[in-house]
């Protein structure tokens, strides 16, 4: 459906299960003053839970909205305005299962099918990419994770992630595994909100907030920053989000 409040607030929502938030030709952006992975062991239990919930039950489960705003250049790409946590932890997962997975007979396939789901082949140039990109705080290990180097991962909070769901996968049989791969990528429903504009993001953010969802301190004083920037003709918008990407970079808030 779309939604139109005025000439600044527009956007778009659609529903989407896994497999079809991870395919075809584009990738989902973080942008460098998105504060880094947050997650820890209570959002990935949770998560687990979660999961482990929709093969007991064979239901559907709603893991809430991520917020984008589409890109032109040399590829498609979404900025990831909000959504950063759910949708890197998720690709962290099925690297694991495709992990635990590999060489096991009769699960070959399985590599390749997720392999799918991590990266796509961009038809303006014939290019591998991730299909999500993190920003360069975490850039580098999420690489290494989606491409199974793990000689020269570091100690992060990615890499705790992998290591979290790695440990869970390694305990459990292989068609247990399979079984999880398949409710997970379509069993988990996500909304993807599409802003017009960064205003509309911004704005968007501010509804949400005075609607009582929980957001981080950070994250208000960045979205209300670049609102009135945008809102005020005689500030350089682009300048704010330099100084802000500037000292994000200095204070990387945990």
């Amino acid at each position: 459906y779309d939604v139109s409040m005025d000439e600044s607030f527009n956007l778009g929502a659609d529903d989407y299960d896994i497999e079809e938030v991870f395919s075809g030709n584009s990738q989902y952006v973080v942008p460098d003053y998105q504060r880094e992975y947050s997650w820890k062991v209570d959002q990935w239990q949770e998560l687990w839970d979660d999961i482990h919930s929709l093969i007991e039950h064979r239901d559907h489960h709603f893991l809430g909205s991520i917020v984008i705003i589409p890109r032109t250049g040399d590829i498609k790409t979404k900025e990831l305005v909000d959504g950063q946590q759910r949708l890197s932890t998720l690709m962290v997962i099925l690297a694991a299962i495709r992990d635990r997975l590999d060489g096991e007979d009769g699960y070959d396939h399985v590599g390749e099918v997720v392999e799918d789901m991590l990266f796509f082949r961009a038809k303006s140039d014939g290019e591998t990419y991730q299909r999500l990109q993190l920003n360069d705080y975490h850039s580098s290990d999420f690489e290494n994770i989606m491409k199974s180097n793990f000689g020269i991962l570091e100690d992060s909070q990615i890499k705790a992630c992998y290591d979290y769901y790695s440990e869970i996968f390694s305990k459990l049989p292989e068609s247990k595994v399979e079984t999880i791969r398949n409710e997970i990528i379509h069993s988990i429903k996500i909304i993807e909100i599409e802003c017009g504009s960064e205003l509309s993001a911004y704005r968007l953010f501010q509804s949400l907030n005075d609607k009582g969802l929980d957001l981080s301190e950070v994250d208000l004083i960045k979205n209300r920053l670049f609102a009135y920037a945008n809102d005020t003709s005689d500030v350089d918008a682009e300048e704010v989000k330099d100084l802000w990407n500037g000292i994000m970079g200095v204070i990387r808030p945990e």
